[in-house]
């Protein structure tokens, strides 16, 4: 089923999303209101499987964010969420996947966030633009030490309009990376933790993994 999220305080802003189905937003979307999730998939079902769509639409806290202010804060364990289409703003952190909880992230925009763009264990993400968050992407897995975390991203793009700005991935070489375009780098990155695969750039060369090894091309 479709749902649809207005811009409604009461609809969406302390809403709990607990259930399988696509929920759907119909307007921009701005929080104020400091340890509050914009949007929350709590740990009730479990098992859900649930498609957050912003339909071009944007996600946006205004002021200064804390540490437990998230665009989209994902507690279910076991659940796989997808979220699409459009842009999470100026949180603490964009996207917030507990661990044992699987996103599919595709075709967004994430801008300015006080830190991680997202901070996830399991997932896709692919076909996004990360633009002048403090991380891009921090990969956690507190749960299973032994195997890391498992995070494959395909066809993205990283930039920054703050020099200043150098910290970009906290990851291993469990997670697989593709096809990306890093458009600042500097020793601190950790781009080159991942395992690399096909064409990733890293300024105006191919990244190189921590290694010493540039991109397998010959892997699909």
């Amino acid at each position: 089923s479709t749902h649809c999220i207005s811009s409604a305080a009461s609809d969406v802003y302390k809403r709990q999303t607990k259930d399988s189905g696509t929920f759907r937003l119909t307007s921009d979307l701005t929080v104020s209101e400091l340890g509050e999730d914009a949007i929350l998939v709590d740990t009730v079902n479990n098992n859900s499987r649930i498609t957050i769509d912003l339909n071009g639409y944007e996600v946006k806290f205004s002021g200064i964010a804390d540490t437990s202010t998230y665009g989209i804060n994902i507690k279910g364990i076991n659940s796989v969420v997808t979220i699409k289409n459009g842009t999470i703003a100026a949180f603490h952190d964009g996207i917030n996947a507990e661990a044992g909880a699987s996103i599919i992230v595709e075709n967004m925009v994430f801008r300015i966030m006080r830190d991680d763009a997202i901070s996830a264990s399991m997932g896709f993400i692919r076909d996004s633009i990360f633009d002048s968050n403090r991380f891009g992407i921090y990969a956690i897995d507190p749960i299973n030490l032994v195997e890391g975390d498992r995070l494959y991203v395909d066809s993205n793009l990283f930039i920054s309009d703050d020099a200043t700005q150098d910290p970009v991935f906290s990851m291993s070489a469990t997670n697989y990376c593709k096809d990306n375009v890093i458009g600042y780098t500097s020793g601190s990155s950790n781009f080159g933790a991942c395992t690399l695969s096909g064409i990733n750039l890293c300024g105006a060369s191919s990244c190189v993994n921590s290694f010493g090894v540039e991109n397998d091309e010959s892997k699909e």
